[in-house]
């Protein structure tokens, strides 16, 4: 028996850029017990395992990084969708098609229009979140990520703890250099109250970019993350409501574009649609494009 999955490359235009994600988009014939173990054999940022749901159009997502199952991110549910559509298990009309994602935390409402050429497939979700205004000094932040004060934003944006599920120190800086610069110190890191709150990721990120077209530079700095930059999709519902927190940012309907990775790596393009309604929870539309650069075959019979 052989078992077929693809590499998807998410939120990206171009073959070999984005976050690069494994996917078995249909999993009825792989035991459970053998995800973990898949998952780790993947050389992807991310693996995720795909299964029908009760009716049509409804599919569960597990995901799984470096062999651990985590909450799927919307890297992982944006190349999701688009190994089902490889598949042909979502049916389109007129390019057309709309389908649900279902996780252990929640159901996502997917909107897939290829009409639209740079974000076609749009998640539809509700967010709760929680900010925690109790931060370390800006002289700690800066010494957490190896930069000077000078390099932290204090005027036009605040640096918060932001949580939706799960929670980010996020800091702004004032320059791209500055977020490509940075750098984790652990022992720094170690001596501030971080730890004590269960913050672990950094979401740094500039209001300028190297190139046109992008709102945001955006990175996320993770203990023992090596040298490439980790995904940031399961962080742009904190970074949603961080925007939401920010004095200049009315209520209403907000557009934002994130881009993330450097110019001679690979980059990730995330559409941001919000509704502030100056509370709580509100609804998030996170957009993208997504290629299927390979597709491969399991020849070990994991029934065995």
């Amino acid at each position: 028996m052989s078992y077929s999955y693809y590499i998807i490359d998410a939120f990206t235009e171009s073959a070999f850029g984005g976050v690069p994600v494994a996917v078995f988009p249909d999993t009825v014939n792989i035991p459970e017990s053998r995800f973990a173990t898949l998952a780790d054999e993947m050389v992807a940022s991310d693996t995720a395992f795909i299964s029908q749901g009760h009716a049509d159009g409804q599919f569960q997502v597990r995901a799984f990084h470096k062999g651990k199952e985590v909450s799927p991110g919307a890297h992982t549910l944006i190349a999701s969708v688009e190994g089902l559509l490889k598949t042909g298990q979502v049916p389109l009309t007129d390019e057309k098609a709309t389908l649900t994602l279902g996780s252990q935390e929640e159901s996502i409402t997917v909107f897939v229009d290829l009409n639209q050429k740079k974000h076609p497939i749009l998640l539809h979700q509700t967010v709760s979140t929680h900010i925690d205004h109790y931060v370390p000094s800006v002289a700690e932040v800066a010494s957490i990520i190896g930069l000077e004060e000078s390099d932290i934003a204090k005027t036009r944006y605040s640096t918060l703890i932001a949580s939706s599920g799960k929670p980010y120190l996020i800091v702004p800086l004032m320059s791209y250099h500055a977020v490509r610069e940075a750098t984790f110190q652990q022992r720094d890191w170690a001596r501030t109250s971080l730890p004590q709150s269960l913050v672990d990721s950094i979401l740094l990120f500039a209001p300028n970019t190297d190139s046109l077209g992008d709102d945001f530079h955006a990175r996320l700095l993770e203990q023992n993350a090596g040298h490439a930059d980790p995904a940031i999709g399961e962080a742009m519902p904190a970074f949603a409501a961080y925007l939401c927190q920010q004095s200049h940012v009315q209520l209403g309907r907000h557009a934002f574009s994130v881009r993330r990775g450097a110019n001679n790596k690979r980059q990730s393009h995330i559409h941001l649609e919000m509704d502030n309604t100056g509370e709580e929870k509100f609804k998030l539309r996170i957009g993208g494009s997504a290629i299927a650069t390979s597709s491969a075959e399991l020849l070990f019979d994991l029934s065995a």
